[in-house]
């Protein structure tokens, strides 16, 4: 599990306990949560990438040797 799940995990935890505690570990949660998905996003953007790049040097064909 990584730093940050640990952490919203620990966050969510802590969130049970009563008093305004449980308001402020609630956000650092979700703070988390939102940090964990924008850091996905880069790696869909890069496989996509990567994959449209194939399809069209398998449309295209080889590219010309360098000299």
């Amino acid at each position: 599990m990584s730093l940050l799940l640990k952490a919203a995990v620990g966050a969510r935890r802590t969130a049970a306990s009563p008093g305004g505690l449980a308001d402020v570990a609630g956000n650092i949660g979700s703070v988390v949560e939102l940090i964990c998905s924008i850091a996905a996003r880069p790696h869909r953007l890069v496989l996509n990438a990567m994959i449209e790049a194939g399809r069209r040097a398998a449309a295209v064909g080889p590219l010309p040797a360098r000299s």
